[in-house]
């Protein structure tokens, strides 16, 4: 199917756009009854402001689809890439999960610190070796930055003493860095639908490398950037009017209540 579409319509390099990146759930989520009369074209079932809702998002989902299959990164650095972002995926839930047992330690019972601690260390720990992980699955990160070579001397490293000794004052202490409320909202995304997306951030400066080095062998390579739907924008906009319109109806209904 990608060879089909690449010989009739050439590379495509995907620019993301706001709602690839920020996930916020502006609209509800398709279910299964609106899919039926999707399939069945029942346009009659949808409100007028639902339908456009769900034409939306289809050609959102189109849109992804076709990026896929006109991207001109090779099949083995997609496949590369995807490896890399499962184990980031793993390590951010990892780190939030860690975050919450540095809070959890800090505030448990004296009966139970103890071993609240050591889970909280041992799921930090996790974090960190999957954060090596992905330094070690990414060798043109040493172009970039001197991490891994100082990773046997820094607090970077859960093997080294200084690392475990890192460990244990960040738990001991509740340091939650900023990073770790950064992976948090990536994992709210995964989870609720919710924060951050950096697949897209993360895909577009391979796409644009591999394009060009297909246009210089004389592929056809066009790029495509992201144009805002005003009329969504508009929508979203007086549905966020309208709820906040709601929520202080009903704290001045309450206040009177009382």
């Amino acid at each position: 199917m990608k060879a089909k579409y690449i010989a009739k319509h050439g590379y495509t390099i995907y620019i993301p756009g706001f709602d690839d990146i920020i996930k916020i759930g502006f609209e509800k989520p398709i279910t299964a009854e609106e899919t039926r009369e999707w399939k069945r074209k029942n346009w009659g079932y949808f409100t007028p402001e639902r339908y456009q809702e769900l034409k939306y998002m289809k050609k959102k989902r189109k849109e992804r689809f076709l990026a896929m299959l006109g991207s001109p990164t090779p099949a083995m650095v997609s496949a590369r890439a995807s490896l890399l972002t499962a184990v980031d995926d793993l390590q951010d839930a990892l780190s939030t999960l860690s975050a919450v047992g540095i809070v959890a330690a800090r505030s448990a019972p004296p009966q139970i610190k103890g071993v609240v601690t050591v889970g909280a260390g041992m799921v930090m720990t996790a974090a960190r070796c999957m954060d090596i992980l992905t330094e070690v699955m990414s060798p043109e990160k040493i172009l970039l930055s001197k991490k891994r070579a100082l990773d046997g001397s820094t607090e970077a490293n859960p093997f080294t003493k200084k690392g475990q000794t890192s460990i244990k004052k960040q738990v001991w202490k509740a340091k939650i860095k900023r990073g770790t409320a950064f992976e948090a909202l990536q994992v709210s995304e995964g989870i609720f639908g919710i924060g951050i997306s950096l697949g897209a951030i993360m895909n577009a400066p391979i796409d644009i490398i591999a394009g060009n080095i297909r246009m210089v062998t004389g592929a056809n390579v066009r790029v495509k950037y992201p144009i805002p739907d005003w009329r969504i924008w508009v929508k979203r906009a007086a549905k966020f009017a309208k709820s906040m319109t709601n929520a202080y109806a009903l704290r001045f209904d309450c206040d009177d209540t009382e």
